[in-house]
């Protein structure tokens, strides 16, 4: 029962069916006259699309060039870096450091036993 019935259905009627569409959606009346696929394509694809569709893609790409470029020129500089720590210079350098570290490591080492012995009265 609907606002507008005041009566409800019976229900040992049937309603009988009935095809409510008359026009069914094709394409055969807006492409009658197409030859080949061309014309098929215009019809749906138009020139402003393909424009705008160039136009964003051309953004997209420099966008991820200069994207890409960055990165490669993070990636140049690292391996530069790279490169100057492998130079001979660097690695004497390096070497020199912790030669020095060493050294006092073992001059410590050395004043403490003296002390030591001193302190034991050793010497």
């Amino acid at each position: 029962m609907t606002i507008w019935r005041k009566k409800s259905y019976s229900k040992s009627l049937k309603i009988k069916a009935k095809n409510i569409v008359k026009i069914f959606p094709t394409a055969a009346n807006y492409a009658k006259h197409v030859a080949n696929e061309f014309e098929v394509f215009k019809k749906f694809i138009t020139i402003k699309m393909i424009d705008q569709i160039v136009k964003f893609s051309n953004i997209h790409i420099k966008w991820v060039t200069e994207k890409c470029q960055r990165e490669q020129a993070d990636i140049d500089w690292y391996a530069k870096e790279e490169q100057k720590r492998n130079t001979p210079q660097f690695l004497l350098a390096k070497n020199k450091e912790i030669g020095s570290v060493q050294l006092g490591y073992q001059k410590d080492k050395m004043l403490s036993s003296l002390t030591t012995k001193i302190k034991n009265r050793d010497i």
